[in-house]
Order: structure tokens, then sequence, then C-alpha cells
């Protein structure tokens, strides 16, 4: 997560953020003979992906219904809107060409074939 958008000095905490990131990734992740992709290559495994601070994620999150009440459906509806849309979605796709996996919003996540 990082700081709302409106933060003082977001800007300059998520590039530090990214650059320690590269900094770790290049001591233990690639090997002397390997090209280490570009700090500014934004599909790169280090480069992150910055979820800003949701409100509605705070505290105690109930992901089903607690009761059979309009309100209860409102609110789980816009739970999952704010969970299942950009920027979790960007994580999403990372994730599944991390693991070798097809991302179709409209679909099922599937495995990729050879």
């Amino acid at each position: 997560m990082a700081p709302a958008l409106r933060e003082t000095g977001r800007v300059e905490e998520l590039k530090a953020f990214a650059d320690k990131a590269y900094e770790i990734f290049q001591e233990n992740y690639y090997y002397d003979t390997d090209v280490v992709p570009n700090i500014n290559d934004s599909d790169a495994p280090f480069t992150p992906i910055v979820l800003p601070m949701q409100d509605d994620l705070r505290g105690d999150i109930a992901l089903f219904a607690r009761d059979q009440s309009p309100e209860e459906a409102n609110r789980l509806s816009e739970l999952v809107k704010v969970i299942t849309g950009d920027p979790y979605q960007g994580l999403a796709r990372r994730l599944c060409r991390l693991f070798g996996r097809s991302f179709d919003k409209n679909q099922d996540v599937r495995e990729v074939e050879a």
C-alpha cells in the first residue's frame, strides 16, 4: 500500500522504494552474467505496483454477507468493486505472468499453454 495521492512526500517515498527494490533485485536475484532490466521497465519484477490506501479496506473487512439487508448487500458490492478494480487488476496480471498463467478479467485465470 502506498500513501494517498494527496499525501505530502508521496512521490519521493515511492521513488525511494522503487530504487531500493531495484538494488535488492540486482544484488540478490541476478547473476553477474545476467542482463538486468532497466530501472524504468514497468514490467520488470522489481517494479512496484502501487496500491493506493483505500479507506474502504481499513479495519475489519467482512467478505461475506453479515445479514440480508440492502445496506449489507451494497457494502459488499462496493467492497468487491474496490478489490477487483484497478490497480488490483495490475497486481493480478503481474502475478499471472510470474506464475505462467493468463489473465482475462472476463474469464477465470487459466494456465498458459506452452
